[in-house]
């Protein structure tokens, strides 16, 4: 009998470098395509997924051919798998539409025919980090794997508990992980491999799932009694920014006021408009101002996705005048949430020296087991105020010491940024943080504003599942990274669970 043919785990990457070869060609470059897609080209994804099924079959039958390229057999039975040929087709799309800022994520097939059964690389039970949206998922788990890594590295206890990202399509019935992606620190690579047998969960977290994809995971491990670092319980309270904005001007964080009008009230225009004409008073107060920013967005909703700013007089007859769209805003939210009123907050701005002009700007801060650990700094595009890159923003990682990317000025001029301006912002978002404290690594977005002789850090938003991760930065050291108070905390939850020592 013949032996079974090792296979190289840079397979997959040949295949997909052959097939981003050819759209580029047809398509031009990934930062045009990005473009595009940005411009309003929606259909334009599904037209590069439709050509690389196409070109899928030819590419296999190129290397195939090709007498220098990989082992005939081995690349005849990984070709022939339904999942490895999907998993490979998506790092295509990723690749000419993502912005890759992990190693390449290397998939090896299942074993079987020429590809010979690998060792399991896990000797016990895992951190799951589980996750329902493949696209530039890789982005978001190889910063939290590496510092998994270095923690574990640290510990004296040769008992460790390896992080690895697992999609929810590959839990088995017993909840175990028939699949799951880990990071190989020798060669610095992520590598997705299948499991036999299944290792046992030990631990899990949820990042880059649905709400209703949390809760019913969430649900279950709960019922297995296996701890979570953002179980849907607690999470589902942060996802609703109305019952946040509660909680926090409860426990005295600042945050600006909010005003919610149910779903119900703002599908009905003449209700809405009654709704939002007495909801100025509330969120402006009586007295007379010249400006003022009013923020509508859904109650629900992520990253900034359907927020605008109405910039106007501080009344609704006058704000109805000049923006006679904003009904209608709210009634495009309203088609699928509960809509949130606002007052803008903010009056300091920073200088962006891509932009080289002043813009609005918030940061986002990662608190981890109850202190902030890292984050990094959105601002906006000129003349806009929000800031988070669905809305035309853009990430700007932190510089050590903590500092500001360019000088900031609000009304009273320049403002020096000492440690005690930092102090207060960490206060203010650690304190956003320990409302939910079941939810142990959030982001916490934050906007300044300059008042009174200092600085008032406005808390706008918690993130129970936070994005951005690869531009992390630790505010100590300035280095890459997200936390490493997260994996001790892990380990003492589990300790107390009776799952680790």
């Amino acid at each position: 009998m013949k032996a079974a043919v090792s296979m190289s785990p840079s397979l997959s990457l040949l295949v997909q470098h052959r097939l981003v070869e050819k759209i580029v060609e047809r398509y031009g470059d990934p930062s045009d395509i990005r473009h595009r897609v940005r411009e309003g080209e929606s259909a334009l994804l599904d037209s590069i997924a439709r050509d690389v099924d196409a070109l899928y079959p030819g590419v296999i039958a190129e290397l195939l051919m090709d007498p220098t390229g990989p082992e005939k057999a081995v690349l005849r039975d990984a070709s022939g798998q339904t999942l490895f040929s999907q998993r490979v087709k998506a790092g295509v799309i990723e690749a000419v539409y993502g912005e890759p800022l992990s190693p390449p994520l290397l998939i090896l097939p299942e074993p079987g025919g020429s590809i010979q059964p690998r060792d399991n690389p896990f000797p016990g039970p895992v951190h799951a980090v589980c996750f329902e949206y493949l696209p530039n998922f890789a982005n978001e788990l190889y910063p939290l794997l590496v510092d998994a890594y270095i923690h574990d590295l640290s510990r004296p206890d040769p008992k460790r508990t390896p992080a690895v990202g697992v999609h929810v399509s590959w839990l088995e019935d017993e909840w175990r992980a028939a699949r799951a992606i880990f990071y190989r620190p020798r060669d610095n690579e992520l590598i997705e491999t299948p499991l036999a047998p299944p290792v046992d969960i030990a631990s899990v977290q949820f990042l880059a799932v649905s709400p209703a994809c949390h809760q019913h995971y969430s649900e279950r491990f709960s019922h297995l009694n296996i701890p979570q670092l953002n179980p849907y319980s607690e999470a589902r309270r942060t996802d609703d920014k109305y019952a946040c904005f509660l909680e926090w001007k409860k426990n005295g964080v600042p945050t600006p006021e909010a005003v919610l009008i149910p779903q119900s009230d703002a599908r009905n225009l003449l209700i809405a408009r009654q709704r939002i004409e007495a909801a100025f008073p509330v969120l402006f107060g009586a007295a007379p101002q010249d400006e003022i920013i009013v923020m509508v967005q859904p109650n629900r909703g992520t990253e900034g996705r359907g927020t605008k700013a109405f910039r106007g007089p501080a009344s609704w007859p006058g704000m109805a005048v000049r923006h006679p769209d904003l009904l209608e805003h709210v009634r495009q939210i309203a088609a699928g949430d509960d809509v949130l009123l606002r007052r803008g907050v903010g009056n300091l701005l920073v200088h962006d020296a891509i932009y080289r002009k002043n813009v609005c700007f918030d940061i986002r801060l990662n608190v981890a087991a109850g202190r902030v650990e890292s984050g990094f700094w959105m601002a906006a595009a000129p003349g806009a105020v929000v800031s988070s890159p669905s809305a035309g923003g853009r990430i700007i990682e932190w510089k050590h010491p903590p500092r500001p990317p360019g000088d900031v000025t609000g009304p009273e001029g320049g403002l020096t940024w000492d440690a005690e301006t930092w102090r207060i912002i960490e206060r203010a978002a650690e304190a956003a943080a320990a409302c939910f404290p079941e939810c142990r690594l959030v982001g916490v977005d934050a906007r300044l504003e300059w008042t009174g002789g200092r600085v008032i850090p406005w808390i706008l938003d918690i993130n129970p599942r936070p994005a951005g991760l690869s531009h992390s930065r630790y505010f100590a050291t300035g280095e890459p990274g997200v936390t490493q108070r997260l994996w001790q905390d892990l380990h003492n939850l589990r300790k107390r669970s009776g799952e680790g020592t």
